[in-house]
């Protein structure tokens, strides 16, 4: 009975972990969309200053507008995809449980090895 609490708890440390870590990563990404969008408005703004002083050329400043958003766009997905490289999988509980059994029987084995040693 005592090994299905712990089981139960260690599913629900496990559940508490996975949901923080995705909560976190939510928060991540939603910043990093609210900084893309603020960093493109200040883009357009600077450009748009450029062109009203005479400094660039309306067509140049629109080409200039459109590179630098797919470089910004280019870095952001190479995050997003080295993150999800990171963190791609997660031990299920089977795995924990199969991990378990194993650590059990090599403690078991420690156990004799060292008894075995003392006589």
């Amino acid at each position: 009975m005592a090994k299905k609490e712990t089981t139960s708890q260690d599913e629900t440390t496990t559940s508490t972990r996975s949901s923080g870590l995705l909560e976190l990563s939510r928060k991540v990404l939603l910043a990093s969309v609210g900084a893309a969008v603020l960093a493109q408005d200040e883009i357009s703004d600077f450009v748009d200053r450029l062109v009203e002083r005479g400094e660039i050329a309306e067509q140049d400043a629109r080409k200039l507008v459109k590179d630098v958003l797919e470089k910004q766009e280019k870095i952001i997905n190479d995050i997003r995809s080295e993150q999800s490289q990171k963190h791609t999988r997660y031990a299920s509980r089977s795995d924990i449980e199969e991990l378990t059994t194993r650590i059990m029987e090599l403690n078991k084995k420690i156990e004799e090895m060292q008894s075995q040693k003392q006589v």
